[in-house]
């Protein structure tokens, strides 16, 4: 899929991605989805964390996905996803994101 060419596409996996997401602070509106992990994997791995796999988050210009298994235990995406996450200006936008929310806290 192609996306607009005013839209920008980050991939953030590394560390050292994670300051792209600054992108999105202060944006009127962002849009949310999480995604999971096959429950299959699940399934077969006792003890599995059952969390979400990828976040999507987009404003109006600029797309990110964040790998949350990778970055499971890294600061910098916690404080970067609060800064987004509180920011009084900013609407949040996600379709059935309830669960997807309390599972992220």
């Amino acid at each position: 899929m192609k996306l607009p060419d005013h839209i920008k596409f980050h991939w953030i996996g590394r560390p050292e991605d994670i300051p792209k997401l600054k992108l999105l602070v202060g944006e009127l509106i962002i849009g949310v989805d999480a995604e999971w992990r096959c429950n299959a994997v699940n399934a077969f791995s006792k003890g599995a964390d059952k969390g979400p796999a990828i976040i999507q988050l987009s404003s109006e210009t600029n797309a990110c996905i964040v790998d949350l298994i990778t970055l499971s235990k890294c600061d910098a995406l916690d404080k970067a996803l609060t800064e987004i996450f509180t920011c009084k200006q900013t609407i949040i936008v996600g379709f059935a994101f309830l669960g997807d929310l309390s599972m992220l806290k």
